[in-house]
């Protein structure tokens, strides 16, 4: 059987959610994302933050971050927020 595609995150307007279930098959594929996001980004708050830390390598959001305490730290060398960070 052949290898499964992961859609990739294009930059976005809206409401974007990473699910931990997502960025685990993003690094079992060896796959880095670079993201920019216009609106809310909201990352499952059970998605340990080594795995954030080591799946995106730049993150520009444009609005507000929903994540737990422990995600905004790990996104704290990725990131550049311009507008919220919500709990």
């Amino acid at each position: 059987m052949g290898q499964a595609i992961i859609p990739s995150v294009p930059d976005s307007i809206g409401y974007i959610y990473l699910s931990r279930q997502r960025l685990e098959a993003y690094r079992s594929l060896g796959q880095v994302l670079s993201m920019k996001v216009i609106g809310i980004l909201a990352i499952d708050d059970s998605t340990p933050p080594d795995l954030v830390a080591e799946t995106l390598s730049s993150l520009t959001v444009y609005g507000a971050i929903i994540a737990s305490p422990t995600i905004h730290a790990a996104l704290a060398h990725h990131v550049k927020l311009i507008g919220l960070t919500l709990e």
